[in-house]
């Protein structure tokens, strides 16, 4: 592994030059970037890293919990309290955007087709439940495709303008 000297900033500090200069002439480069490198990891790397663990088993735990659930019903009180939780709008917003990126690199061609399909019965369903609960909110969704980096610039990233209308959705733009 090579390691420039300005890397070491983060674990010296601003006087790393000097600090440097020191290990080199006592012969204990290595012994001291390893303490520091030691130390930046157990106070700065390693504490994040659980805490996110944690929160992760805390995830994994509660979707458990919903796939039992929904094996058992997928009208189980468990599915509906995990949905609801998850899927949570901003009633007070009279705008709700979703933008939904997708890949459009040669590989995907077909499954491209089936994602402009599932996409827009999506819409369509979720315009549907807003039409039903009388709500003024107004959904919003713009598509974009992006490509490999091969593609010229104008086909690297396409995107869609926000469509309100779930028949006017993916549906009418021509992704090539």
């Amino acid at each position: 592994m090579v390691i420039l000297d300005s890397d070491l900033e983060k674990l010296f500090g601003k006087s790393y030059l000097t600090n440097i200069q020191n290990m080199e002439s006592k012969d204990e480069r290595y012994g001291q970037i390893d303490q520091k490198r030691r130390t930046y990891f157990d106070t700065q790397i390693y504490p994040v890293s659980v805490e996110n663990c944690v929160h992760i088993k805390e995830r994994h735990d509660e979707s458990m919990v919903f796939l039992n659930a929904l094996q058992r019903s997928a009208t189980a009180p468990p599915v509906s309290d995990f949905l609801l939780s998850e899927n949570h709008i901003n009633l007070g917003s009279k705008i709700i955007r979703t933008l939904v990126l997708m890949d459009a690199t040669g590989s995907m061609s077909g499954a491209l087709a089936k994602s402009k399909l599932c996409v827009s019965d999506m819409f369509k369903r979720a315009y549907q439940l807003l039409q039903q609960d009388h709500s003024e909110n107004e959904l919003q969704m713009q598509y974009a495709c992006y490509r490999n980096y091969g593609s010229s610039a104008e086909m690297l990233l396409q995107c869609s303008p926000w469509e309100t209308d779930p028949d006017e959705s993916i549906l009418g733009h021509n992704w090539r």
